[in-house]
């Protein structure tokens, strides 16, 4: 089951961040779905709130974890648009849109690079 995606059941929650969470990472921020839904959903994603999410992501114990999941969730592509509205309620027209956008906020969150995105329409 990829990084990000969210289990009601314990036990398959528990198989899925043995696998997906590489040896010694630990935390609560090694759910993306859950760091999605906290801080990059419908009512956050203005630019606005983006530098405060910024410094806020960086007082996480787990911070690095997190961008580590962050670029996994990237690399492997495999979250469809309706799986990251579920999460967010932010609509795209394509995945390939979609991805563009977490790229920049990537890059904004975790490398300090660029202008908070703005949010699809």
């Amino acid at each position: 089951m990829p990084i990000w995606r969210k289990s009601t059941h314990a036990s398959s929650s528990a198989a899925r961040n043995s696998r997906s969470r590489p040896t010694g990472e630990t935390g609560l921020w090694d759910d993306l779905s859950g760091f999605m839904q906290l801080y990059l959903n419908v009512e956050v994603a203005d630019p606005y709130y983006l530098p405060k999410t910024r410094r806020t992501i960086r007082s996480f114990p787990s911070d690095d974890a997190l961008r580590r999941g962050f670029e996994r969730m990237l690399a492997e592509q495999t979250m469809t648009r309706g799986e990251f509205c579920e999460n967010t309620w932010l609509d795209f027209e394509t995945d390939e849109e979609m991805y563009e956008y977490l790229k920049k906020i990537h890059a904004y969150l975790f490398l300090d690079q660029g202008e908070p995105p703005q949010p699809p329409d």
